[in-house]
């Protein structure tokens, strides 16, 4: 695995911390909602990933 660029890590490490403003409950709500749906999308496709693996080992 290559090394990180230095400049991915100062971007991470001295970033400073800037609070976000709060979010209307129905935003709030939608927001959760496309984040299950994306999670549930990532999960399927790393098994599918795993099947054709499997398949081809």
């Amino acid at each position: 695995m290559p090394p990180r660029p230095m400049a991915q890590t100062e971007l991470f490490e001295d970033a400073e911390s800037t609070p976000l403003p709060p979010l209307q409950q129905d935003v709030q709500i939608q927001l959760q909602q496309q984040m299950v749906q994306w999670m549930q999308a990532v999960a399927l496709a790393i098994n599918e990933e795993e099947r054709d693996e499997q398949d081809h080992g």
